[in-house]
């Protein structure tokens, strides 16, 4: 059965761990005749170590926590074991605060963090300060979380976060730290979160699991921003999430079927490449932006600014595939969310889908209704239509779900389109008015006349 603690299973995401005072630094060599690294009769010489822990061709290869441990890091020597770490509770986690993983073996050391089900309030492994993960390949499951503080890196790691009996299991970045050249795999019921100055680097992230037919951004949102009153998501999805003023840096993320990207608050794309395919979503929410990043959605994938701030959204490139989805908020008087691109844009077609938005930050419930017909010619949702350009292009959807109906006959004349304007696609109620507004001095303009359904 998944279970979780009030209120810890979000706030462990967003947490800045207040951590015991380090003891005497003692380095020592793991001589292990038991799996227990808190024994010291398992150490040369004979006392667990809180500078460096050294590991060898001796002691036993499989290695568990029963009490918390606090120490510089853990240096695998020339010829080292292939080690692997356990820690299955929250009360007996690890935290490396100096240099973190050094391993000059062959093999890569594995950790396994767990918790027993139960969503981990803090970080069972930590990475403070400047530490550095290394090379570990690093499994988040039944509520375990890997933390990452201050100046910290991931390094070159390899971590897979998976709910497994808990809601969520996965790693946590704030402060400073950079996930670097990781790779990150959130299946379902993992999670990877930014926040505060955090940067996800130039690693590579994979988000997937069950389906997202179910999942609700607003209450992601709630769940991030407001832990001790929000119930945990669901662990249908895979997420990697940005918040305050993270950044996902140079990553290249990929969602597919069950996976999404959110960014919320200040966050910042950058200049990530974010692929969504089918079955997957990414989202901005709040004040986030696009930054320069690239944004690739393939047929049967989401790219949705619902939640956004209604107004101008920056992004580096967009490619809108055939049987795509973008999605925007749209309120009674006509304002919109938008896209600014500094890039390219490539429109092979999709659906652009509405939802109703007051004139503020948060969107309206993102489910259909009766009165949203199946998509067709002049229906709602509306078809994108195809258009591929190397010159910078805006993209700008506007609608006016009450105005529009009034002025229905003038829809379907072609009109003027403004010194800017590019091309004007006009739809039947609810209506939406889409123009694609290209920068520069040069302009033209495109007009289509859509028959009544």
């Amino acid at each position: 059965m998944k279970r979780y603690r009030a209120g810890a299973c979000t706030a462990l995401l967003l947490c800045d761990l207040g951590l015991a005072p380090g003891l005497r630094a003692q380095n020592a060599t793991w001589n292990g005749v038991t799996s227990n690294f808190n024994a010291a009769a398992n150490w040369l010489p004979n006392s667990v170590p809180t500078g460096t822990a050294f590991f060898g061709a001796a002691g036993l290869p499989g290695i568990t926590f029963s009490a918390p441990a606090t120490l510089g890091g853990f240096t695998f020597n020339a010829g080292a074991q292939a080690f692997t770490f356990g820690t299955t509770s929250q009360t007996a986690g690890l935290v490396l605060s100096g240099a973190g993983i050094v391993n000059n073996s062959a093999n890569a050391p594995a950790f396994t963090v767990g918790n027993g089900g139960v969503v981990a309030a803090t970080p069972g492994l930590s990475f403070t300060n400047a530490a550095s993960a290394g090379n570990v390949v690093i499994t988040n499951t039944d509520g375990g979380v890997t933390g990452f503080l201050g100046s910290s890196t991931a390094a070159s790691a390899v971590m897979i976060n998976t709910g497994g009996t808990a809601f969520f299991s996965g790693a946590v970045f704030v402060g400073s730290s950079t996930a670097a050249n990781a790779l990150i795999i959130n299946n379902k019921g993992g999670i990877t979160t930014f926040n505060q100055s955090a940067s996800a680097g130039n690693a590579t992230f994979a988000n997937s699991g069950g389906s997202l037919a179910s999942f609700s951004i607003t209450r992601l949102i709630d769940a991030l921003t407001n832990p001790s009153g929000t119930t945990p998501m669901p662990s249908e999805v895979g997420i990697t999430a940005f918040l305050g003023g993270a950044t996902a840096g140079n990553a290249t993320i990929t969602n597919n079927s069950g996976g999404l990207t959110a960014f919320l608050g200040t966050s910042t794309a950058g200049s990530a490449t974010i692929v969504t395919n089918a079955g997957g979503a990414t989202f901005f929410t709040g004040s986030s932006s696009g930054g320069t990043a690239t944004l690739l959605v393939n047929p049967g994938g989401t790219l949705d600014l619902s939640a956004h701030a209604l107004g101008s959204m920056a992004a580096g490139s967009l490619s809108l595939a055939t049987g795509s989805t973008y999605r925007i908020g749209v309120t009674a008087a006509g304002q919109s969310n938008a896209l600014g691109l500094s890039g390219p844009a490539t429109l092979q077609g999709g659906t652009l889908l509405l939802a109703r938005r007051r004139a503020t930050t948060r969107a309206a419930p993102a489910t259909r209704s009766s009165q949203q017909p199946a998509a067709s010619a002049g229906h709602w949702p509306a078809p994108i239509p195809s258009r591929s350009s190397s010159l910078r292009w805006a993209m700008t959807p506007t609608a006016s779900l009450s105005a529009c109906r009034k002025a229905l006959p003038a829809a379907h004349r072609p009109r003027t389109s403004g010194r800017s304007a590019a091309r004007s696609i006009n739809r039947q109620p609810p209506q939406a008015a889409t123009s694609i507004r290209r920068s520069g001095r040069s302009r033209s303009s495109i007009h289509r006349r859509v028959p009544p359904p």
